[in-house]
């Protein structure tokens, strides 16, 4: 543990600055001076010890020194910094400043997904896997296995830690994995959902700890599945359990901190020790304030007295500049893998072929609802392309590619299997404002997702200038996803989408939907919408929910390459020119605006240099260094 003397590096789309005078410009900026008092939380030994008594034989935490003592540090501070290690204490609380709360708190749902949410959950809920590396906290062992059954492509056993525990005392056990799983594949808008449609049955021995997950179609990688358990014990038998039980908070942690309180009118999240965590590293800072910032003159105020000490935020105009003045505030700017779209729907009566779909996106100026969206013009990258494109002139030039070319394999709705959506219609085909003369164009939006309705609200103020009759439809991502897109009551969506560059994550991009009856949700009644001639009645009657796959697309042909991808028999970077193309030929995508973060770090946030060098090898994860914040420590001078 060392005081932060680095900070990331200037490469590519990040950038960043040290303030104060006597600034040399190098990428590396100078140690901080002295230490700025961050926040002091004055806490009741009677409480500590009431907490510990309730831990159920936690891992023992730091030593709390005696009453009216100084808390010491657990690696002293090295002589470089210029303050004198006997002056400082280690604070006990640490505040944060974020994004105001428009949302809860899921991590799986497309309409909760947020840097702070996934952050959040990081820090709160459990995980198989953290990071790509197997979380050895939560189990002993995953291990691939020969499959019980013939007709089963893989089985994974998970052997989990006999002491992992929900905050509340109930053991997490095999019932949180078939949870996640059934969830994933019954609920429409979540992120990732094609690994868990892959999963065919969940078996559970050894009081709930040993868990054996059958695959109906290989998986190579899957640590991404599995991470974020929530407490099936608290969720499965509400209503909407998954979908509104973490509006307001989550209800237990299976990680090193449990969420305290949430207070919405004051804009606070507030976090705690985990006491009941058995793992062999506890959170180092007892308690982690997130506080909303609702101006950059608010935060920049904040950081200077000392009442915040770190920030990650969506930049507004001046963010960047404000931040950089202060002196020994490290500020960077990053993006995340996210991006804000404008998703087609191939199911919509307006919107049914390619070529219509490719004479409203060119009616769209993107930088004009990137401005008027976010309300700043500095910090904005408008992609040029979906699927890590980066050739900036890739969507310009698929606008004005031909529509009449066509694939030997019709890429077909997603809903009945059988209208093909490709451009058949050439230039004989209707035009958009014949094909708007029975209702008008409509483009949904989460109303808790202020950017996204202000950028739909800016495509139809753009359209309505075009003489197109438009509207915007508000409502629930959830019912967006699960009733609107496949009814074709509404014609496009504006929306937050990953942009992670992984096979699990393509896939859910372009698979078929899936269609699943939501009065049997086991581990084996979905079935893909593509397989329609082999489906009984019973499948033909499901309806069939989006996630990943927001425009419906659905092709055989491509089925069986993703599935390919995901099994490990053909790899990720050969077959996305492809996909590339079926975006640009289906014209599916209009990429409004990459998700820019800004990051400030004050005076007195003490963080692994292990942690800084991890997260800036990854710049552009959906989390931030916020995620490593139970590793965390504040000091104080005394």
């Amino acid at each position: 543990m060392s005081v932060l003397s680095s900070w990331i590096p200037v490469t590519g789309f990040s950038r960043a600055r040290t303030g104060g005078s006597g600034d040399s410009g190098d990428s590396v900026p100078r140690r901080p001076r002295s230490f700025r008092r961050v926040t002091v939380a004055f806490t009741s030994t009677f409480v500590m010890a009431v907490a510990g008594c309730s831990a159920g034989e936690p891992t023992p935490l730091p030593v709390t020194p005696a009453a009216g003592s100084p808390s010491v540090i657990p690696d002293p501070l090295p002589d470089h910094t210029g303050t004198d290690p006997d002056r400082l204490a280690v604070a006990q609380e640490i505040t944060i400043g974020i994004d105001p709360l428009d949302g809860g708190f899921n991590p799986h749902l497309i309409a909760q997904d947020s840097a702070f949410v996934q952050a959040l959950a990081d820090l709160v809920l459990p995980g198989v896997y953290v990071n790509g590396e197997l979380n050895t906290d939560l189990v002993k062992s995953v291990d691939f296995i020969e499959p019980p059954t013939p007709g089963v492509a893989q089985t994974v056993r998970y052997e989990l830690h006999p002491a992992a525990q929900w905050s509340d005392g109930t053991p997490i056990t095999g019932a949180d994995f078939s949870y996640l799983r059934d969830s994933m594949v019954s609920t429409p808008g979540v992120i990732g959902a094609a690994g868990y449609e892959q999963v065919s049955a969940i078996r559970t021995s050894g009081g709930g700890r040993t868990v054996e997950v059958d695959f109906r179609r290989r998986v190579a990688d899957v640590s991404g599945l599995f991470n974020h358990l929530l407490p099936s014990h608290l969720l499965r038998d509400t209503t909407d359990g998954f979908t509104r039980g973490l509006n307001e908070t989550i209800p237990a942690a299976g990680g090193r901190y449990t969420v305290d309180q949430v207070d919405r009118q004051r804009g606070i999240v507030t976090i705690v020790r985990n006491d009941r965590f058995w793992g062999a590293d506890p959170a180092r800072t007892e308690t982690l304030v997130f506080r909303e910032i609702r101006s950059v003159q608010q935060g920049v105020q904040m950081l200077r007295s000392g009442q915040v000490g770190y920030f990650d935020l969506t930049p507004a105009e001046t963010t960047f500049d404000a931040f950089s003045l202060l002196p020994d505030t490290r500020v960077s700017v990053r993006e995340r893998e996210a991006a804000l779209e404008l998703t087609m729907s191939v199911t919509s009566p307006i919107l049914s072929t390619a070529a219509l779909r490719r004479e409203l996106a060119a009616l769209i100026d993107r930088e004009v609802v990137a401005r008027l969206a976010t309300g700043r013009s500095t910090d904005l990258d408008i992609p040029g392309g979906v699927l890590g494109e980066e050739d900036r002139t890739a969507f310009a030039s698929a606008l004005t590619r031909e529509t009449s070319e066509r694939d030997g394999d019709a890429v077909v709705s997603g809903e009945s299997g059988e209208t093909p959506s490709a451009g058949s219609t050439g230039p004989t085909g209707p035009t958009l404002e014949s094909a708007i003369r029975n209702r008008p164009l409509r483009i949904a939006a989460d109303p808790s997702d202020r950017t996204a309705t202000a950028a739909a609200n800016t495509v139809a103020d753009l359209l309505t200038r075009k003489d197109v009759d438009v509207e915007v439809v508000l409502a629930p991502f959830t019912e967006i996803a699960g009733e609107l897109l496949p009814s074709g009551e509404v014609d496009a969506v504006v929306g937050r989408r990953r942009s992670t560059l992984d096979p699990v994550a393509v896939a859910d991009r372009f698979l078929c939907p899936v269609a699943v009856d939501p009065s049997d949700v086991t581990a084996s009644s979905a079935s893909r919408a593509s397989d329609v001639s082999s489906m009984s009645s019973r499948a033909r009657k499901r309806p069939v929910i989006r996630s990943g796959n927001l425009s419906g697309i659905c092709s055989r042909t491509l089925d069986g390459t993703l599935m390919s991808v995901l099994a490990g028999d053909e790899n990720l970077d050969a077959v996305l020119p492809e996909l590339r193309r079926v975006e640009e030929r289906e014209m599916l995508t209009v990429p409004l605006l990459a998700e820019t973060r800004i990051i400030v770090l004050g005076p007195g946030i003490v963080v692994p240099d292990t942690d800084i060098g991890e997260w800036s090898e990854h710049p552009g994860k959906t989390t931030s260094l916020l995620s490593t914040a139970a590793g965390w420590t504040a000091v104080e001078e005394q």
